[in-house]
């Protein structure tokens, strides 16, 4: 059975592991915490002869601080090198198309970006989507883009689920009477989380058009929102606003028994696992036709999209709320763990 290596460790290279082994490969990641000593472990690897087939790279993210930079970038290169010299073959998981979500130092980012292109053996996008986009962006090396996807995310517990989150969503969706919908908008934190900036402006034309929506944000945004003080009290003053600023647990089969869409929108070109997340509960999304998660929403039919003045709000709220269940079930049989590692498994054998 062949073996790769994963930059990073987390639930998504954990998820395609456990689906690759009847394709006769396996995916182990460093001990490491810190991915930029991820050629410490390769090259620990190769001392005792245990060179794997493959290295998946991930995340090129940069750090604001030069100093963590450097050594992240003097990671990656070193990993390139050793690859290049054991001849070990270099996967891509390209998760962000047009740029990597923090760019703190762009040249040294865009240097990577270059490459790791340059040396990869394939390079794949997380959608098929994505490939065109993908090519106009790399259109030296488009022949060695694919796509892989994701699938369903693993489940929490109801116990493990934020108790004060699950009051307020209680509270808001089992009010008697109540003439609104309940959008949940669980969040990561930086300017291309349209959502969060776009929060306001959606409930002010919303009750312009007669329609009332409450929006509970959920997500580690204490640090972004205290560089913007205005956008912190926006949010913070709007009654219809419930801010949870602080990292949370939840079980979203469970929260989704007390919500009514998901409020979510991705300026960058990337895959939100919010469409995995909504698709799993039969939850629309409510989105922003900018960036790829609009262009997703949109395809396969996960709920309803915005135009960028929103002048379509009522059609776009109508569609949301007589959205029809099934194309979830569509959605989730075209992108799974197993495709991801079937997927794989067709450049193993070349």
């Amino acid at each position: 059975m062949q073996y790769f290596c994963s930059m990073r460790s987390d639930i998504k290279s954990e998820c395609i592991n456990q689906a690759s082994k009847k394709y006769g490969f396996c995916i182990t990641s460093s001990y490491f915490k810190k991915d930029a000593l991820f050629f410490c472990y390769l090259l620990n690897r190769i001392v005792r002869l245990r060179i794997p087939d493959g290295v998946i790279v991930r995340y090129l993210n940069d750090h604001p601080r030069f100093i963590r930079t450097v050594a992240q970038a003097t990671n990656v290169t070193i990993t390139v090198l050793l690859c290049k010299f054991f001849n070990i073959k270099i996967f891509w998981f390209l998760h962000n198309v047009d740029k990597e979500t923090q760019e703190n130092f762009p040249r040294i980012t865009r240097f990577l970006r270059l490459l790791v292109s340059r040396f990869s053996f394939v390079i794949f996008v997380t959608d098929p989507l994505l490939v065109p986009i993908a090519r106009r962006y790399f259109p030296k090396v488009q022949q060695k883009i694919d796509y892989i996807t994701f699938g369903l995310p693993p489940q929490g517990t109801r116990q493990n689920t934020d108790k004060e989150l699950l009051s307020l969503l209680k509270d808001l969706s089992l009010k008697e009477g109540r003439e609104y919908s309940v959008l949940f908008c669980p969040t990561g934190s930086g300017d291309k989380y349209l959502h969060i900036s776009n929060a306001v402006k959606l409930l002010n034309c919303a009750k312009n058009n007669g329609i009332k929506y409450k929006i509970v944000i959920a997500g580690q945004l204490d640090s972004y929102l205290n560089k913007r003080p205005r956008l912190m009290q926006e949010l913070l003053d709007h009654p219809d606003i419930f801010l949870f600023s602080n990292y949370i647990n939840y079980d979203s089969i469970f929260v989704s028994n007390y919500i009514d869409a998901y409020w979510r929108s991705l300026k960058d070109q990337s895959v939100s696992f919010t469409l995995y997340e909504a698709a799993l509960v039969k939850k629309p999304i409510l989105t922003i036709s900018d960036g790829f998660m609009g262009a997703a929403v949109e395809k396969y039919s996960m709920g309803a999209v915005l135009d960028l003045n929103f002048s379509n709000i009522k059609t776009a709220h109508q569609k949301l709320m007589h959205w029809n269940k099934d194309d979830a079930d569509i959605f989730l049989e075209s992108h799974s763990w197993d495709l991801a590692a079937k997927q794989i498994s067709k450049h193993i054998i070349k």
